[in-house]
């Protein structure tokens, strides 16, 4: 039973990320692109994040690996690898432990058929297990093979270093698992769970910028203090001490140490959280208690109603928001760094930049690169998947439907944009011009993108997911939103230094062109949506 439970949860996060959409008669669309297709992009989406990651941490081990080894610190490379590789699992799980263990859709189905809960839990234990096998190898990977290259492996060495990477994370399992237990005790007791997860989202989201703008400046102090960050791991970490001893000295002693540190508390998490999961899965939260009371009604618009709603459809899921928004806190967030660090720069670009006008385009491009990370309207149309038939079955036009899912991405954006270039322009001394633009051409960006988005869902559209995540993060459309936005960006830049330079053209009347071909392109891209994708539209079949 424990395999089968596996076996299901596994196929359907593998058939989330690739099977095909349906359309009338429950066939295949020859428009869309088949399974196979879609596997070979994720394959090598995932190949190429993998390469890229993987070889930020091989040169950061490259860093790290000859000083220790020369010193004779060997296992503090390995602690070091263990850290990270922990740090990833837990960041990368957390909230996905919450979700899978205690607020899967599934839950109240199994636990009605006769399966022991013990084995529901168990198989949502390994199936996280699984996923962080695969986070841990892309940091694990880079390490082994730069400590081999270094010549620090012995024949006791790698044998201990694949059972800890076997061992490791379990560790970090047993960490999500009880901050998992902790969110959804607390959650269970509050009418709405999304302030808890949504202000530990951010919290950790906060750690992660502020970690990777620092991180060069931690593998330098790392390097000239290796001494003393080993005797503070080995004090206060054991776990990831044994586990540096083992793996660099093949000891034995060491490597059953760090065994028990991983093994034992994983069981204890394991038969801790199974007393309390049946409690927890099946808490039903009350909702608040309203009193009526006698008052005019207010009568709205349709599209303002539509648009209401999709702007509640977008609140009440924090997957939702983090996934699709976290452009807009990144945009935000590195505005607030640069007014934090103005000391730092704003003598740098006072020398370099007396006009101001490449400063009011530097931030024009950081806006609209965060901005680009924002894809609130790429799933809009595959989120009605279990809903479409409603919307068909109302007297709405189609054209008001499309216009609320596209205004909601601009609504939401907008202020952020503002926000952030009032940051960046009280921070920073800018003539009004340069400020009119860094805020006009985002605007425009971002009215594009949010129509874009719409358009690209309306050809990717994905009917057959489980549950939201995977129309968000899995669907073809968010992924082909997100290029799309990065091209927009990355052309203009290119253009600028390939072209445009040599030719002595004003910075203003540029970013002016740019803002008219955004302004056209988004004219098109409206007419485009009102006509062609209302037709694509009314055409949809959620089944």
């Amino acid at each position: 039973m424990l395999k089968l439970l596996i076996s299901i949860k596994m196929k359907a996060m593998f058939e989330g990320m690739f099977a095909s959409s349906k359309t009338k008669g429950g066939k295949s669309s020859k428009k869309e692109k088949s399974g196979k297709g879609k596997m070979a992009s994720y394959i090598f989406l995932i190949i190429f994040l993998v390469v890229i990651v993987g070889g930020l941490f091989a040169t950061i081990f490259w860093q790290i690996g000859r000083p220790f080894i020369a010193l004779g610190l060997g296992w503090l490379y390995f602690a070091m690898m263990g850290i990270f590789v922990f740090l990833l699992c837990f960041v990368g799980s957390v909230f996905v432990t919450q979700t899978q263990i205690y607020e899967s859709k599934d839950n109240e189905l199994l636990l009605s058929m006769p399966v022991k809960p013990s084995m529901i839990l168990a198989s949502r234990m390994i199936s996280l297990l699984l996923l962080n096998y695969a986070y841990e190898m892309i940091i694990a990977l880079p390490a082994g093979i730069v400590y081999g290259a270094l010549g620090g492996f012995t024949a006791g060495g790698v044998v201990a270093y694949i059972l800890c990477i076997l061992l490791l994370p379990l560790l970090a399992v047993t960490v999500s698992s009880l901050f998992g237990w902790i969110v959804a005790a607390i959650s269970s007791k509050m009418k709405s769970k999304r302030i808890v997860s949504m202000a530990l989202s951010l919290i950790l989201f906060g750690l992660y910028m502020y970690v990777c703008m620092q991180w060069q400046m931690y593998v330098q102090k790392l390097i000239e203090n290796g001494q003393a960050v080993a005797e503070a791991i080995k004090g206060t970490l054991p776990p990831f001490y044994h586990m540096g001893v083992a793996i660099s000295d093949g000891n034995i002693i060491s490597m059953l140490i760090f065994a028990l540190w991983t093994i034992l508390p994983f069981a204890l998490i394991y038969l801790f959280v199974s007393r309390s999961f049946i409690k927890i899965a099946t808490a039903k939260r009350g909702g608040a208690k309203i009193e009526y009371r006698k008052k005019a009604m207010k009568e709205s618009g349709i599209k303002k109603a539509l648009l209401v709603n999709e702007m509640r459809r977008l609140g009440s899921s924090n997957m939702y928001m983090f996934n699709a928004a976290i452009g807009l806190a990144f945009m935000v967030g590195i505005s607030v760094y640069l007014a934090i660090k103005s000391g730092d720069f704003a003598p740098v670009i006072a020398m370099i930049d007396p006009t101001h006008m490449m400063t009011a385009a530097m931030g024009c491009l950081l806006i609209m690169a965060m901005a680009s990370l924002t894809i609130i309207s790429a799933p809009t149309i595959s989120l009605e998947a279990k809903t479409l038939w409603i919307l068909k079955s109302l007297p709405l036009a189609g054209r008001d439907v499309l216009w609320a899912k596209a205004m909601m991405h601009i609504v939401i954006s907008l202020p952020f944009v503002l926000v952030s270039a009032i940051i960046l322009a009280v921070t920073y001394e800018m003539n009004i011009v340069g400020i009119a633009l860094m805020i006009l051409v985002p605007c425009a960006f971002v009215a594009l993108t949010g129509i874009a988005g719409v358009i690209i869902n309306l050809k990717y559209p994905k009917f057959n997911w489980v549950n939201e995540s995977a129309a968000v993060k899995q669907g073809l459309a968010p992924t082909v939103a997100i290029l799309v936005s990065m091209a927009l960006v990355v052309i203009p830049v290119l253009l600028y230094f390939f072209v445009i330079k040599d030719t002595g053209l004003n910075m203003e009347i540029y970013m002016t062109l740019v803002l008219v071909i955004f302004a056209v392109l988004t004219v098109l891209a409206y007419r485009y949506l009102m006509t062609v994708g209302v037709r694509k539209f009314e055409k949809l079949q959620s089944e």
